[in-house]
């Protein structure tokens, strides 16, 4: 009790059905589907999105409140960014690249 804990690495490993069986099992989200912002491949517009201040590393950024249904296959995404649904918040980093992935899954490189 009252000591530090840092996370220096965590490590995930998923079991299931293989790509192939994926694209039977579970389409890919399709492109044009109610996009209304933007289309895939193209960068959400951060200023089309309400801002939050948020701390960084001890600096105050602003960063662009995204919901995630907003957000299209192909799509690419650059922090610092708030992606909201209504079971998470995912916080992209200054700097850190998001892609949006074929299955609207979210690929980010730090």
């Amino acid at each position: 009790p009252g000591t530090e804990v840092e996370l220096v690495s965590l490590r995930v490993e998923g079991h299931g059905p293989s790509a192939a069986e994926l694209d039977e099992l579970l389409p890919p989200l399709d492109d044009g589907r109610a996009g209304k912002r933007s289309s895939g491949g193209a960068e959400p517009r951060h200023d089309s999105f309400p801002v939050r201040s948020l701390i960084w590393e001890g600096e105050s950024l602003e960063a662009a409140q995204i919901p995630r249904n907003e957000l299209r296959p192909g799509q690419h995404l650059r922090g610092p960014a708030l992606i909201h649904e209504f079971s998470a918040t995912t916080i992209v980093p200054p700097d850190a690249v998001v892609e949006v992935g074929p299955y609207g899954d979210l690929l980010m490189s730090v």
